[in-house]
């Protein structure tokens, strides 16, 4: 006997500095600032033309990854040569690649270090700008795993993989992007299974009104930054969800970022993401206000016969669509009624649509179709 699933599916209408200039030159007469982690130094380079470079150093204790940032809070925007010049160093004589850093953006680097190992920090002006007036600040942040203190309602810092928020499936996380040079990326680290099918769901409450580029944007990958699916961006009052399915179990990274290079990357915005398991592995399939999450086949909500599924698509971004599954066999005869009982009435795009098909779009049995409110279909 062959059996089909149905998916109903309810929606409304969504109208080159030279680094070679870096200073390499370490030697006992040079007075490097010690630095502890989690501990933030806001400096300065004057405008005296001596005072275009400053030394920092950090002992690692113990075996561990050290994230670093350097944020060129102000300074002369004169293209690249006017960047905050980084120059990261350790005394096992490796050379960290770092990028220069322009007035009003920050650099992140994830760094390994061994125990007793020292990491060397040069930030200096270069060329003709050794005389231009420089505030930055620096921090380093050691990992979860090594103490990391992280803010309970913002879950930063989180900018990098070795600082990213561990999070939990099915649950929904949401957190803002906030103005400014500094918190221009969320990452979070899921553990997924192989094989598996998970559905992201996400929504921009707030950010600029631009429909083009004024966007954050989302991506996963895996722990080698293997991308699972390509990235995606979203506008304001936007709500997407998709499936997908990893090939390899292990630690995976959602990136959130905000249009980094445009007028918008130092914007605020407001955010909510969570990846859902597939409602058939919830320790309670049928739980949840209203049957939601409902947005993609894998979470929507499994009708049984001659049951009255009474449900609403509320005001606002994160609920524009509701998926209902429903198991049917080959030769019976099925009715389906939906009536729109509420909702605005001031046209033909303000109608709710619906379409029925079988798993994966594969077979139409009801092509899309629109109801106004008091009408039955």
């Amino acid at each position: 006997m062959n059996i089909k699933l149905i998916f109903l599916i309810l929606t409304a209408i969504t109208l080159t500095a030279c680094h070679s200039q870096k200073a390499r030159n370490k030697t006992s007469s040079i007075d490097y600032k010690q630095l502890e982690l989690q501990e933030e130094l806001i400096e300065q380079l004057s405008t005296d033309i001596n005072d275009y470079i400053a030394y920092y150093s950090y002992v690692s204790d113990v075996n561990q990854t050290i994230s670093l940032r350097v944020t060129n809070s102000f300074g002369p925007v004169a293209g690249k040569l006017s960047n905050l010049q980084t120059d990261i160093t350790t005394s096992g004589g490796r050379v960290i690649e770092s990028d220069s850093v322009k007035s009003g953006d920050t650099v992140w680097e994830d760094i390994q270090l061994n125990v007793g190992e020292t990491l060397f920090i040069a930030l200096s002006a270069f060329g003709t700008f050794r005389d231009e007036y420089y505030e930055y600040s620096l921090e380093i942040y050691p990992s979860q795993d090594n103490g990391l203190f992280i803010d309970d309602d913002t879950f930063e810092p989180n900018d990098t993989k070795n600082i990213s928020t561990n999070v939990l499936l099915n649950t929904t996380y949401r957190s803002e992007l906030m103005a400014g040079s500094i918190d221009q990326k969320d990452i979070y680290k899921f553990s997924l299974l192989a094989g598996k099918t998970y559905s992201l769901v996400s929504t921009i409450h707030q950010g600029p009104s631009s429909a083009t580029i004024g966007g954050i944007q989302f991506s996963l990958t895996d722990d080698n930054d293997n991308p699972v699916f390509a990235a995606f961006d979203m506008v304001q009052n936007q709500n997407k969800a998709d499936e997908f399915t990893p090939n390899i179990t292990g630690t995976y990274y959602l990136k959130i970022n905000s249009p980094l290079g445009s007028i918008y990357a130092h914007s605020f915005y407001s955010y909510s993401t969570a990846i859902w398991e597939s409602r058939i592995d919830w320790q309670n399939p049928y739980e949840g206000e209203d049957f939601e999450p409902n947005e993609t086949e894998s979470i929507a909500f499994e009708m049984d016969i001659n049951q009255i599924i009474e449900s609403q698509l509320a005001r606002g971004a994160d609920d524009q669509i509701d998926m209902y599954k429903l198991l049917m066999y080959p030769s019976n005869k099925y009715q389906i009624s939906i009536t729109a009982t509420d909702g605005p009435n001031r046209s033909s795009l303000s109608d709710i649509r619906f379409k029925i098909t079988s798993k994966n779009g594969e077979i139409v049995l009801a092509p899309e179709q629109t109801i106004r409110v008091g009408e039955t279909r």
